[in-house]
């Protein structure tokens, strides 16, 4: 499971190491290493999603429904898979960014790297700290979400 918050630094050529916590979800062969990274935007920030293989395909199921329901649905599959590209880690557990990411992302040479159960974020440092403190403010009214969402486990 991806959980915690890690501050990492990106180097002069834009690798990330994946924090060791969350290295068993992105396999043990050099050949099993992939990462699929998304730009994600939304009302609060950009910052990049970096997905295992089965965490991308349920994502990308989850669009495809989406898509055959409405149009929004079809237009966030399309963006979703113009916004994703597999990468694959280096021996040392490094993920090397491309331009694009990096500038879409506004990420500086300080990041924020989050485990999301599921997926890993990675936020600018200080666009991530103005996030977290209008979460924390919010939190018991975001939390109401997880019981809309379905009985307690």
């Amino acid at each position: 499971m991806l959980t915690g918050q890690y501050l990492h630094t990106l180097d002069d050529k834009k690798r990330l190491v994946l924090p060791a916590k969350f290295r068993d979800d992105f396999g043990t062969n050099t050949d099993d290493k992939i990462v699929y990274v998304t730009i994600e935007i939304a009302n609060r920030g950009t910052w990049l999603s970096l997905h295992t293989a089965e965490s991308m395909k349920r994502l990308r199921e989850r669009a495809e429904r989406a898509a055959d329901e409405n149009e929004d649905g079809e237009w966030y599959l399309r963006k979703l898979g113009a916004d994703t590209e597999e990468f694959r880690l280096d021996p040392q557990w490094r993920l090397t960014l491309t331009d694009r990411f990096v500038e879409a992302a506004k990420l500086k040479r300080d990041v924020t790297v989050l485990g999301v159960f599921s997926r890993i974020e990675v936020w600018d440092v200080e666009t991530w700290k103005q996030v977290d403190q209008s979460l924390a403010h919010q939190a018991p009214q975001l939390r109401k979400a997880l019981y809309r969402a379905g009985p307690e486990p």
